[in-house]
């Protein structure tokens, strides 16, 4: 189910988005053959829903120490959206 997750924590994102990573997200995807790099705490997965992607989130915060302050989860593809690809993390 193609879900774009975006979040802030009250703490260091580097481990808790390396774990999901590990766990199946990423940090671009690609659209009509673009790579879409994404915003740094934002982070894609092509089979989880908006409802188990914001308990992955909390989970994976919780494991680190942090809370997540707030988060929003939705389905990308099917809505309308635009992007800047921007350039690749570092």
């Amino acid at each position: 189910m193609n879900v774009i997750l975006t979040y802030d924590l009250s703490g260091s994102n580097g481990p808790v988005k390396s774990t999901m990573i590990a766990n199946g997200y990423s940090k671009t995807f690609i659209s009509n053959g673009n790579i879409i790099n994404l915003p740094e705490t934002t982070l894609f997965h092509p089979h989880k829903t908006p409802s188990q992607a914001l308990i992955d989130i909390q989970n994976s915060a919780r494991n680190h120490g942090v809370r997540v302050t707030r988060a929003i989860a939705t389905e990308l593809f099917g809505t309308i959206w635009d992007a800047l690809p921007g350039e690749v993390l570092r």
